[in-house]
């Protein structure tokens, strides 16, 4: 596997320090022909800039924590400001609906997270006009830039179709490079936990199989594309250029009257459960609950129109002063 970064490389062993060597009963001296010792001073000149740039490096990852929660949430630190770091991970197993796919092995049947009766089209019975195929994609990162070698620790796929959720598809990611503590602080995924699991070239293998045709749709999509295309060119040696649907563009379009456009704040304006935040897969099931909601309203205003792909990727671009609000 191809590796960005000295990923694998172990830091160079300390050179031992010439000097005065003391034994434990007083060996005096310095050995014949020896080196002189440094003097104590640039010892510790070298201890406090060392301390200097730890302290600086930790100020980076918190500041770079505060990035990546407004990125993966829609938002940015120039209108929504500071957001607090705060840990997610929880001692349950996520929930799945009754055809999961994890490492490519269908899963059990546990109970669904959202029911997706409650979206109107499905609770009549009644399948979106046109709505075809949608692969949710969510991704659980090393940080926020695959170009700066970053990499992907977790993927989660929810298919969508007429109405409906008919299939997921969770793994974590071996990323060949350790998880940052901050990345471990936000979404609870640990070096422990990833250190078992399969390639980034396994588990794209399968995702792609997975997704097949289906429109790619991500809340925040930038964000998500860069990763998708990243390790599908850097692993598979595949060069994808399909659009992604972005629920965070779409959402401000036709949910207009609402405060915040935030992954977590549409699902709670909606009443939808959010389990884990920041985990793949729970991520992608609530940004599925969020379109199914979305192209409903959305058909219900265009009754003659074919709700499709093409059409919400040329919505999501439209002025939203051209547009009705939908909330």
């Amino acid at each position: 596997m191809k590796l960005n970064g000295n990923c694998n490389n172990r830091p160079a062993p300390r050179r031992s320090r010439a000097g005065a060597e003391h034994a434990a009963g007083g060996q005096a001296g310095r050995r014949a022909g020896g080196q002189a010792g440094r003097p104590a001073g640039g010892q510790a000149g070298r201890r406090k800039a060392e301390g200097g740039r730890r302290k600086a490096e930790g100020g980076r990852r918190k500041a770079e924590v505060g990035r990546l929660l407004l990125i993966s949430a829609g938002g940015t630190a120039e209108r929504q400001g500071l957001v607090a770091v705060r840990a997610f991970a929880r001692d349950n197993e996520p929930p799945f609906n009754a055809f999961s796919v994890t490492h490519g092995s269908v899963l059990s049947a546990r109970p669904v997270m959202n029911d997706l009766s409650t979206v109107p089209n499905v609770l009549s019975g009644k399948a979106l006009n046109g709505a075809g195929s949608y692969a949710v994609v969510d991704f659980e990162t090393t940080g926020l830039s695959p170009h700066q070698g970053d990499r992907a620790i977790e993927i989660g796929i929810s298919m969508f179709r007429d109405g409906k959720e008919v299939g997921t598809y969770a793994s974590l990611i071996n990323p060949g490079m350790r998880i940052p503590s901050f990345i471990t602080q936000l979404t609870g995924i640990s070096n422990d936990m990833v250190s078992s699991a399969p390639t980034a070239r396994e588990v794209f293998e399968e995702a792609l199989a997975f997704v097949g045709d289906a429109q790619l749709v991500a809340h925040n999509a930038s964000f998500d594309r860069k990763f998708w295309r990243r390790e599908l060119s850097e692993e598979l040696g595949i060069e994808c250029q399909r659009q992604f649907v972005c629920t965070l563009m779409l959402a401000r379009r036709v949910f207009q009257s609402f405060t915040s456009h935030r992954l977590g704040e549409i699902a709670r304006v909606l009443g939808i459960d959010t389990g884990r935040s920041h985990r793949a897969l729970d991520d992608a099931r609530v940004t599925t609950v969020i379109l199914a909601t979305m192209l409903d309203r959305l058909q219900a205003a265009n009754p003659e129109q074919t709700i499709d792909g093409a059409f919400l990727q040329t919505y999501q671009k439209k002025a939203r002063t051209q547009l009705p609000d939908l909330s």
